[in-house]
């Protein structure tokens, strides 16, 4: 069997799948639909320091700032949550994904720039159809492009439901007023952020981020007007300059299935367009690492020691339970009216939870055992 893949999408996630492939013997074919990679900054760019350090990747001089804790609002309660450590990292997320790239291509991947996946023929390989005119096929493709995945859709894999996907609204600050540069705020409010809540990331002392996700789609403008106009976040940006905004789809749950077999050929997904995302947090890149890593050790497995290719089985066994675990806990913050999320921050402050948490909490994986 030809020891080749192709991989759909050079982000973060498809850029370290396809440098583990390479490592590995395999060559790869990364496709990539615009003339340069990235998310072009459409991120919250905060990520664990452990979730970093696992995908490989030398990110240590692109950090911008470090993060020790968080703030915890609901009402008119708090729960302040800080550690002597460094708990999370922001970044630039452009910076991230072209460094992953580079990454990527001197471990010996094919980077192919403006090639948008257009077609997919799974007769025999897998050819991709790309809007350049030119196709790419091997026995293994791996999408990797994103939420709204090519992949995912030509090749009809299961659908994520529209009501497990949030809306998301990010913008960045200069000239603010940062008070506590390496504390982060979560805000909880389903009045105006339904199902999700607002959060500030600071970048320093003068410059952050303020971002808001709700599920309700059509009503993202009013949950936007409702954070500029809440106290404490204008506050923050009372004299600041607007650098940046965007907005982003970000889905909740992983499909029911992310690998398909067309005789001894396969399509996987991996990272967004798996919906390997904890629904906590909207955050996609730790585990869609985690995922792509799987990804790419059964499909080495398979194409140089013709192994069956499990990846669905395997990826869900390593962290399945914890992306599901996410969800539940995502799904029974849905349930709670906003005076019992405004009880039970007060409850936890007044019996003493903050020392808990700040020893054995996770961003990752909620909590450390």
């Amino acid at each position: 069997m030809e020891n080749k893949a192709i991989v759909i999408g050079a982000s973060a996630v498809g850029s370290i799948t396809a440098k583990e492939l390479s490592r590995r013997g395999i060559e790869v074919d990364l496709l990539e639909e615009d003339s340069r990679v990235g998310k072009f900054g459409k991120c919250g760019g905060i990520f664990s320091k452990h979730g970093m350090d696992y995908t490989g990747i030398n990110y240590q001089d692109l950090i911008l700032n470090e993060i020790k804790g968080a703030r915890i609002i609901a009402g008119k309660e708090e729960l302040n949550v800080r550690t002597p450590q460094t708990q999370a990292v922001v970044l630039s997320r452009q910076a991230f994904d072209e460094r992953a790239a580079d990454e990527a291509v001197s471990a010996g991947a094919n980077l192919h720039l403006n090639s948008r996946a257009r077609n997919f023929d799974t007769n025999g390989k897998i050819t991709v159809k790309t809007t350049d005119n030119h196709s790419y096929s091997a026995n293994v493709a791996i999408g990797c492009d994103g939420n709204s995945s090519i992949t995912a859709r030509k090749l009809e894999f299961p659908e994520i439901p529209q009501s497990d996907y949030v809306i998301s609204y990010q913008a960045e600050f200069d000239k603010a007023n940062v008070p506590t540069p390496d504390i982060v705020d979560l805000i909880l409010d389903h009045k105006y952020y339904k199902n999700f809540f607002a959060w500030t990331i600071p970048i320093s002392d003068k410059k952050i981020r303020i971002g808001i996700a709700t599920t309700e789609i059509k009503k993202i403008e009013d949950a936007k007007k409702a954070a500029f106009a809440d106290p404490y976040l204008s506050s923050l940006i009372k004299n600041a300059n607007k650098t940046f905004e965007f907005y982003h789809m970000i889905p909740l749950k992983y499909r029911k299935t992310t690998q398909k077999t067309y005789g001894s050929s396969h399509v996987l997904l991996a990272g967004d367009s798996a919906g390997q995302v904890k629904a906590t947090s909207g955050g996609g890149v730790n585990f869609g690492a985690k995922c792509a890593k799987v990804a790419a050790e059964e499909t080495a497995n398979y194409l140089l020691h013709e192994k069956p290719l499990e990846y669905e089985k395997n990826w869900r066994k390593k962290h399945g339970k914890t992306l599901k675990f996410h969800y539940i806990l995502h799904r029974m913050y849905r349930l709670m009216p906003n005076w019992l999320s405004e009880m039970g921050i007060g409850v936890s402050r007044r019996i003493g939870m903050q020392p808990l948490l700040e020893k054995y909490g996770d961003m990752d994986y909620v909590f450390k055992i």
